[in-house]
């Protein structure tokens, strides 16, 4: 796993994210903010997220049965993991609609002492058995 910020390769440890409410929102100035992209195999992939997805898809999948909803669970047919790990799977938004935060949680310890705050999930990509998570991060100024 690996992540790319300002064109440059970062520590993990280097990177924190924002876990309050305004996570996704951009109440800075425009420019104060840079593309992040997190780089993660399949295989870690699985090892870091596998437990939380068959969670979700589960809990998922009752609620959907149950009000007659609709997800982007649904829209793969509650598929495992491992049967959804290609471009255009429906795992790219499942990742973003319910997991990018969590793995977030799980790759950076929260500080507000790290040198970048990832603050936004703008995309996902899947090719080369590697899963891109792209988004908006900013530079910390308390450090």
């Amino acid at each position: 796993m690996k992540i790319k910020i300002e064109n440059s390769y970062i520590p993990l440890h280097l990177v924190s994210h924002n876990d309050g409410l305004n996570f996704g929102r951009i109440n800075h100035v425009e420019n104060q903010f840079t593309d992040f992209i997190l780089e993660i195999s399949f295989q870690d992939f699985i090892k870091l997220i596998k437990e939380e997805y068959n969670t979700l898809k589960n809990e998922i999948k009752e609620d959907d049965e149950l009000y007659n909803d609709s997800s982007s669970f649904k829209e793969i047919d509650y598929k495992e993991l491992k049967e959804v790990l290609y471009p255009n799977s429906g795992l790219e938004l499942i990742i973003k609609d319910y997991l990018d935060r969590i793995i977030y949680d799980k790759l950076f310890q929260y500080s507000g002492k790290k040198n970048y705050i990832i603050n936004s999930t703008e995309n996902i990509e899947i090719r080369n058995e590697t899963i891109y998570i792209l988004g908006k991060c900013f530079k910390n100024r308390c450090t």
